[in-house]
């Protein structure tokens, strides 16, 4: 009898339990001042200090400018910025990584693209940001 009371409570314990909320594994794309550009398969609920962990970095990037503790999101690109620059992410029909001195407007990338027929911008880039480019 004492041990059909113990099996029936421990049930119940264990039962009665919260459960530990559901994280799916997402896909992520690292590129910039990394040894190898690659797709990481990482919990829903990582942050960038979990993708750092996994990734070999380059002697030229800047780790002050990341935020350590924000969350990555599916199908994320992260940049990982060079020291003394500004690195974007380009998107499109030839995505790639454009590096640029710090403080480069979207003026100097359209230069440095050679790309004729874009909004004309003044502003100045911010570090690991996408831009789409329409092909």
């Amino acid at each position: 009898y004492s041990l059909l009371l113990f099996i029936t409570i421990s049930i119940g314990l264990q039962w009665n339990r919260p459960q530990p909320a559901a994280t799916k594994i997402i896909q992520i794309f690292v590129v910039g001042e990394v040894v190898q550009e690659q797709s990481l398969k990482i919990h829903s609920q990582a942050t960038i200090a979990d993708v750092l962990a996994k990734i070999q970095l380059t002697p030229l990037a800047a780790l002050e400018k990341m935020a350590f503790d924000a969350h990555v999101t599916a199908n994320e690109v992260l940049v990982i910025p060079r020291k003394g620059c500004v690195s974007v992410f380009i998107k499109g029909e030839d995505a790639k990584v454009v590096v640029l001195q710090e403080g480069a407007t979207f003026q100097d990338l359209r230069e440095k693209l050679k790309v004729v027929a874009w909004k004309r911008k003044r502003r100045k880039l911010k570090e690991g940001e996408t831009i789409y480019l329409a092909p």
